[in-house]
């Protein structure tokens, strides 16, 4: 039990200095995919908290209520809507925006008025939702996290085709003006998108291996790993992404980070 406790709390201490990161980044560049991450590590940290208590103090409905609601459904698809803004059309990440505001709203309402099973809550390790909700709270999870976990993975995907180091040091070797050497800057910031998306798709997967950890730990001890790993690789990879240019010509450059 010492074990998921320190690695649950580990996990809100991390998702904790985590948004307090990006709230200054936010700050001070205003970019919306730092305002999704955000919201995204917020939410992360109220349910690792949340896992932190039902693991020092056992479960109780409002705790895991609380757990499945942010950890199961609400954390991950800012995590892709902050994809969108830094990958793809400010205007469809906006129409995305309002579609995941109104499916977080929904799912708040659902799990809020969710009956649970008392029985299942008093069980060792974390309560297995199946076992606690019916079938629409479960349902919301499934999309929730399908969806997010697609978009990123789709996202560190692109990066790696699109933007990998080869393809930039092909166009470098053809750079000749100062303009095209100005470009170089953008292509640079674009290779640290590349690497930084990828950390973000590693610990989205991180997230959801407690169950590939069962061989090492039991189920509660590999879940509270998985968290506080999966929230350290999305650290480094959300600061690496967000880093700024370190000239003016640099950061003029069109770059994706620059158009949201």
């Amino acid at each position: 039990m010492e074990t998921e406790v320190a690695s649950a709390a580990a996990a809100t201490i991390i998702a904790t200095a985590f948004a307090l990161a990006l709230f200054d980044r936010w700050l001070l560049y205003g970019r919306r995919h730092v305002l999704s991450w955000l919201v995204s590590m917020v939410i992360f940290a109220g349910a690792s908290a949340a896992l932190w208590v039902g693991a020092a103090f056992g479960w109780e409905t409002a705790s895991f209520k609380l757990f499945y609601l942010l950890g199961g459904v609400l954390s991950v698809p800012p995590l892709g809507l902050g994809t969108m803004y830094l990958l793809g059309s400010q205007k469809l990440a906006d129409q995305l925006a309002i579609a995941t505001a109104v499916f977080s709203i929904f799912a708040i309402g659902v799990l809020t008025a969710a009956p649970v099973t008392a029985a299942a809550l008093g069980s060792s390790g974390i309560p297995n939702g199946a076992d606690v909700f019916s079938g629409l709270p479960r349902a919301l999870a499934a999309l929730g996290s399908t969806i997010g976990s697609l978009v990123v993975l789709g996202g560190a995907i692109y990066s790696l085709l699109k933007l990998s180091p080869k393809r930039r040091l092909l166009e470098d070797v053809k750079a000749q003006s100062q303009s095209q050497r100005r470009a170089v800057g953008g292509r640079t910031a674009r290779g640290r998108i590349a690497g930084g998306t990828s950390l973000v798709a590693l610990g989205t997967l991180m997230l959801g291996t407690g169950g590939l950890l069962n061989s090492i730990a039991d189920e509660m001890t590999a879940f509270a790993l998985s968290l506080a790993i999966g929230a350290a690789l999305l650290f480094a990879g959300f600061m690496v992404s967000t880093t700024q240019p370190a000239t003016a010509d640099t950061a003029k450059v069109n770059t994706p980070t620059s158009r949201a």
